[in-house]
C-alpha cells in the first residue's frame, strides 16, 4: 500500500512538472519571431518607421541564399558578425556560415498600398560550436519582379 502511494505522489509531480513546462514553452514564440520581433523594435527606435506583416512563409530551399551580397544583416548575436547589433555596440567576430539552415520570409506591405514592399529573411546559421538567427534585409529596396525572383528560388513563393 505504502508503495502505491509513493508512486501516486510521483506520478503527479511528474505530471504537473511536464503539463507546466509545456504551458511555458507555449507561451513564449519561437527564436525566429524573437528575431523578427527585435529587428521591428530596432525599425522602430531608430525612426525608420514601422511595417505591417503581409505574410510569413518558412523557406523550402534556404541553401540556395549562398552569400549575403546584397543585404544588411542585423542580428543580436556575441558570436556571428553582422553590420547592426539589435540588443549591443557589439557584434561577433565569425563570418556567417553560408548557407542557412532554416529560414523565414517575412513579407511586409505599408499602410497606403496593398502590395508587398518589403521583405526580410530570417535565416539560422550554424556551425560546429554556434548557432543564431540572423535578419537579413535587402541593401536596396526590390522591385515586385526581384522579391518574386528571390522568393522563387530560395522556396517561399506559394
Amino acid at each position: 500500500m505504502r508503495k502505491a502511494i509513493i508512486f501516486a505522489i510521483l506520478s503527479v509531480v511528474l505530471i504537473t512538472t511536464t503539463v507546466a513546462l509545456y504551458l511555458v514553452n507555449r507561451s513564449s514564440p519561437p527564436p525566429w519571431r524573437e528575431a523578427m520581433n527585435r529587428y521591428l523594435v530596432y525599425r522602430e527606435q531608430k525612426g525608420l518607421g514601422s511595417l505591417i506583416i503581409d505574410r510569413i512563409v518558412r523557406a523550402g530551399r534556404p541553401w540556395n541564399l549562398t552569400s549575403g551580397e546584397g543585404f544588411i544583416t542585423y542580428g543580436s548575436s556575441n558570436i556571428y558578425q553582422t553590420d547592426y547589433s539589435l540588443t549591443s555596440d557589439y557584434s561577433g567576430s565569425l563570418s556567417l556560415p553560408y548557407p542557412p539552415q532554416d529560414m523565414y520570409c517575412v513579407l511586409f506591405k505599408s499602410g497606403s498600398s496593398s502590395s508587398t514592399d518589403r521583405l526580410i529573411l530570417v535565416t539560422y546559421y550554424q556551425d560546429l560550436y554556434n548557432s543564431d538567427w540572423v535578419v537579413h534585409e535587402p541593401a536596396q529596396q526590390l522591385s515586385s519582379e526581384e522579391i518574386t525572383i528571390l522568393l522563387t528560388n530560395i522556396g517561399c513563393s506559394k
